[in-house]
């Protein structure tokens, strides 16, 4: 058995996408991808990375600066140093919990920002009064490189700050009891000149971040936008194209049977007979009227923005297209018997059930036996979810071995003594495949041939 396989760039993708093309549609794409949940989800990115950086600080270069304490305050350096290898193991802890997802980025800032403030306010509380300058200088650098690593809102900087600050206080009262002026004066003024610059940088450059973030998301907005403009086009020119393979190949049976019926007409004397032949030909022509009309009416569903799904009655469709063809069988002796009760319907538009079945019963006809009469069966099933319809025939049979690869490529025809363009299979398996479906044939040398369309429901 052989499945027609799809054309590489031809096949429909597995993803759906609404492609209108129309601006109303992109401008809601646009909103939808540019939207606070997604911004929130790429700021907190941005947070986790800034966190990995914080935490290389708070491990490699925090404690570090115990060799800073131990020259300006002596008598402290060593509490002090215990102080910061017990916020550097914090933040590593705290680290770990938001990598396995347990807090947000935003509270592994709160532990490490304001642990490292605290501390800070401890030793400016405790420190000598000749080392203040230096240690406020400390506290308000804290401020200044959290202002330029920390992703998050500047309120969380102003809280930091206020707590510092009532820490500072409070602390100062319990250790040192140093006039407020003598503290301002040392540097506790500059530091809060420093660390309100510092919130406005804070502000700054999470504003710069917003922008940047919405810029490339609404980029990859527009781009997402082409894409599917673009896919929709791929499309519509998939669909042109069918559509005038349909309408020349489908229409070439009812132009040769014109042509045959006009030389019958001709060459006949009996009245009757050249009535019968022409009724024959008014029929012929108000099908292919009707096929026409039929692969029209689709390309224009086909073209609408959100195309809805649409099913024919099979024994309808097989009514028309066999009569086309019952005179050709009738005069080799042969029969075609259908039977659609398992499955009435198939989701496919008439007019391309009509090219699909009639495609499929011409080449039964054509690939007929030289040795008998054709016998072909159609009849139609449910098979998991989806309408399966077969033609078989007792026809000489394909060997798939030599001749499948060639079976549905365009112009690949089997037998070139047999009039034909090779271009049915072809259209038959795009038809199909575009409906997301499948063909498959079975075949024996010398007992026939069955294919079997399956299209989903």
């Amino acid at each position: 058995m052989i499945r027609g396989r799809p054309r590489s760039g031809r096949a429909d993708t597995e993803r759906r996408v609404a492609a209108s093309g129309e601006h109303g549609t992109e401008e809601v794409h646009f909103r939808e991808t540019v939207s606070p949940l997604t911004l929130a989800r790429e700021l907190e990115f941005r947070s986790r990375q800034a966190a990995a950086f914080v935490l290389f600080v708070a491990i490699l270069v925090y404690p570090s600066r115990a060799l800073f304490d131990r020259s300006l305050a002596p008598g402290q350096w060593k509490t002090y140093a215990a102080l910061r290898i017990l916020e550097a193991a914090l933040v590593a802890a705290a680290y770990v919990v938001l990598r396995s997802g347990r807090i947000r980025a935003e509270t592994f800032f709160y532990v490490a920002f304001l642990g490292m403030a605290l501390e800070i306010a401890f030793m400016c509380a405790t420190a000598p009064a000749e080392a203040l300058s230096a240690y406020f200088l400390g506290f308000a650098t804290l401020f200044l490189a959290a202002a330029l690593l920390l992703v998050w809102h500047p309120v969380h900087s102003l809280v930091v700050l206020g707590l510092s600050v009532a820490a500072l206080v409070g602390m100062n009262e319990i250790f040192a009891r140093r006039p407020l002026a003598t503290i301002a004066e040392h540097g506790g003024f500059t530091f809060l000149a420093l660390a309100g610059i510092s919130v406005l940088l804070t502000k700054a450059r999470r504003d710069q971040l917003v922008r940047e973030i919405e810029a490339r998301l609404a980029a990859e907005a527009g781009h997402r936008a082409l894409e599917r403009q673009a896919e929709a086009l791929g499309r519509s020119n998939r669909e042109l194209e069918r559509f005038a393979r349909a309408v020349s190949h489908d229409l070439k049976t009812p132009l040769h049977q014109l042509g045959m019926g006009i030389s019958a007409v001709e060459e006949s004397t009996d009245e009757s007979e050249r009535a019968e032949i022409l009724a024959r030909m008014r029929r012929t022509v108000e099908a292919a009227a009707r096929t026409v009309d039929e692969i029209l009416a689709e390309a224009k569903r086909a073209a609408s923005p959100h195309p809805s799904p649409s099913t024919s009655d099979l024994q309808e469709v097989y009514d028309e297209v066999g009569a086309a063809l019952a005179d050709d069988v009738r005069h080799i002796g042969g029969r075609i018997a259908a039977d659609f009760s398992a499955c009435p319907r198939i989701r496919l538009e008439p007019g391309k059930l009509k090219s699909v079945l009639g495609n499929l019963l011409t080449n039964a006809v054509k690939y007929r036996s030289a040795d008998r009469p054709p016998d072909i069966r159609v009849e139609s099933r449910r098979d998991h979810g989806a309408a399966c319809l077969s033609v078989t025939d007792n026809g000489g049979g394909i060997d798939l071995a030599r001749d499948g690869d060639k079976l549905f490529r365009r112009y690949g025809r089997l037998r070139h003594e047999i009039e034909g363009s090779g271009l049915g299979l072809d259209l038959v398996k795009d038809i199909v495949e575009a409906e997301g479906g499948t063909v498959e044939v079975e075949s024996r040398i010398g007992e026939g041939t069955t294919f079997r369309v399956r299209v989903p429901d």
